[in-house]
């Protein structure tokens, strides 16, 4: 059994026909998003779970920062806190990266960058931040929770693409730009999860893993690969990380991919289309991860449709069927 949450959208909370074909769906339990904390009893009292994802987003921050748990526990960040522990899903994660969306934004919507704020760390320095943070977040979010409510705390990568062989793009990023983007998407490699998952502070520690965002590993990976930066195929390569990760994922993101032009993959937070050879290739990989990982019981549908909210809802139901079927879920309510 699993529980499928499908992706927020604003205005949701408020919609009381929206939240019926929602929590109407037996296939639906409830709504993920980042920064909802004041709508929770208005989802739960229409019979949906909450499920908090990258709380850390609205803030700027990166999972690798060095004072992430400090500027967490102020005061006015506590009921960030509050809301990860008492929500309803069992996992939250937090993404490695923050900076690479904001590149992204420049690259594509032109919004101001300023490059100074770029911190090129090398990525032992990454990997050593990015356990102790997990860590400091287990212990911070599980503190006082009973054994039964205690939180999985994940890390989850970002997708590579390299924006100036967009032609839709309003910036050139700066080769100092491009190397961070890269350096963001090696992070999906087989190697960089081992060297987290073989610590021994991770290994030891069961509240502590991965959120397969099939869509960021597909995108990063095929990208690199594409770009000669990876030593195996981009298909040789997912195999090798659905092995590195094997028993360590609790979560999956499901989306589609949009194709910007032969095989250049970005990250769009599409819909899966029934039939389309590349969603097909995406819930192939959402099923090889749930054949490996016994204990991963959350999927999270991550469509952003820009859809009003009943329209949303109800395209949301829908990708929940098609997904449903594929995978041959057992969908716990």
């Amino acid at each position: 059994m699993v529980e499928l949450y499908v992706s927020w959208c604003k205005g949701l909370a408020n919609s009381k026909e929206a939240l019926n074909i929602l929590s109407n769906s037996p296939l639906v339990t409830g709504v993920e998003g980042y920064n909802f904390y004041d709508e929770m009893e208005l989802f739960r009292q229409a019979g949906l779970k909450m499920s908090v994802h990258n709380p850390i987003k609205p803030l700027g921050l990166n999972l690798f920062d060095k004072d992430l748990v400090r500027k967490l526990k102020r005061k006015e960040n506590q009921k960030m806190i509050q809301a990860i522990a008492h929500s309803d899903a069992e996992v939250t994660a937090f993404h490695i990266h923050y900076t690479s969306w904001r590149l992204e934004l420049f690259a594509l919507q032109g919004i101001a960058f300023d490059e100074a704020s770029l911190e090129d760390l090398p990525e032992k320095k990454i990997k050593e931040r990015v356990i102790k943070n997990l860590v400091k977040l287990e212990k911070e979010i599980n503190h006082g929770l009973p054994d039964s409510e205690k939180k999985k705390i994940l890390f989850e990568t970002y997708p590579y693409t390299n924006f100036n062989l967009v032609n839709d793009r309003k910036n050139n990023v700066s080769d100092k730009q491009l190397a961070f983007l890269r350096k963001a998407g090696l992070m999906n490699r087989p190697e960089f999860l081992k060297d987290i998952f073989n610590d021994k502070r991770v290994a030891s520690n069961p509240n502590l893993g991965f959120l397969f965002d099939v869509a960021h590993v597909f995108i990063s990976i095929h990208n690199l690969a594409n770009e000669s930066l990876l030593k195996e195929s981009g298909d040789e390569c997912i195999k090798s990380i659905i092995d590195a990760t094997r028993g360590k994922v609790y979560q999956l993101h499901i989306t589609g991919v949009h194709e910007i032009e032969n095989e250049l993959y970005w990250d769009k937070q599409a819909e899966i289309k029934a039939g389309d050879k590349i969603s097909m290739a995406l819930l192939g990989i959402a099923k090889e991860v749930l054949n490996n990982n016994p204990h991963l019981n959350t999927i999270t549908l991550e469509v952003e449709t820009g859809l009003a909210p009943v329209k949303h809802a109800k395209k949301l139901v829908q990708q929940a069927e098609m997904v449903a079927k594929v995978l041959k879920l057992k969908v716990e309510k």
